[in-house]
């Protein structure tokens, strides 16, 4: 899956560790434009006052598409509906779900009606899963 399909499509699936290395990249371009907008901002002439700043309506809306997709992404990989976004819009404990869900939660292993893994195959670390384990070992 090349760099823009995973940010731009909602289509596909997207592992815990991708969706975490994106987020955390997503956050590292936020914490940046806040940071020059705070420091040089007025030096462009640009005010707090002024009401809506126009870098966060430029940046803002490909950044907040850009984190839908991720997100469908993660909830196909739980093998869920991108439907089950819209648990975020339930106060507190819809966002708590969600971050579970999709932040904590191991997806499907093998293809499922989203795509293939996006894990991949790996038989030599799929023997060590704690599930599989039998239980009389020590």
């Amino acid at each position: 899956m090349t760099i823009i399909n995973t940010l731009l499509s909602p289509n596909g699936r997207l592992s815990r560790i991708g969706f975490w290395g994106w987020c955390l990249a997503i956050a590292v371009v936020c914490a940046t434009l806040w940071w020059l907008r705070t420091h040089y901002g007025t030096a462009v002439g640009l005010s707090p006052a002024e009401g809506v700043d126009p870098m966060w309506l430029v940046l803002g809306l490909p950044l907040l598409w850009i984190g839908f997709c991720l997100s469908v992404k993660r909830w196909h990989d739980r093998g869920k509906s991108g439907w089950w976004l819209m648990v975020v819009l339930v106060p507190v404990l819809g966002q708590v779900w969600a971050l579970i869900e999709c932040g904590f939660l191991a997806g499907q292993r093998g293809g499922n009606r989203f795509g293939p893994s996006p894990e991949g195959h790996r038989p030599m670390l799929d023997a060590y899963r704690l599930e599989d384990m039998p239980e009389d070992m020590p």
